[in-house]
């Protein structure tokens, strides 16, 4: 699976969203609807069946992705709404990175002297 961007702030290596989105892919039948640099938007075709499944989903999901707990007050309050919907989100912050990018400055490199005996 290619991965078009990661590994920074918090957001994972390409390789370890590759394991996760098939792990996703093969529990709930999730498959990848959009992705821009810095956010996934999935579709599960089965959702968790039971509270404590869809309490170890949230878990997931906030292992790999914080922010998803952004606009829920509480882990379970998010497993919750993984019982009712179907579509994930999964964003990461990437203007720190661009920021600070922006601003970086290489250090410069001191001279090394060639001495020959």
């Amino acid at each position: 699976m290619w991965v078009p961007m990661g590994g920074y702030n918090e957001c994972p290596l390409p390789v370890y969203q590759s394991v996760i989105f098939r792990h996703f892919q093969q529990q709930y039948g999730a498959n990848i609807l959009a992705v821009t640099g810095d956010t996934w938007v999935l579709q599960a075709s089965r959702r968790p069946q039971t509270a404590e499944e869809a309490l170890q989903l949230a878990k997931e999901h906030f292992i790999f992705c914080q922010y998803v707990l952004e606009d829920q007050p509480t882990l379970g309050h998010y497993a919750d709404s993984l019982l009712k919907q179907d579509v994930w989100y999964f964003w990461w912050d990437q203007e720190q990175t661009v920021l600070l990018a922006k601003l970086h400055v290489p250090k410069p490199r001191p001279k090394q002297s060639i001495v020959c005996a």
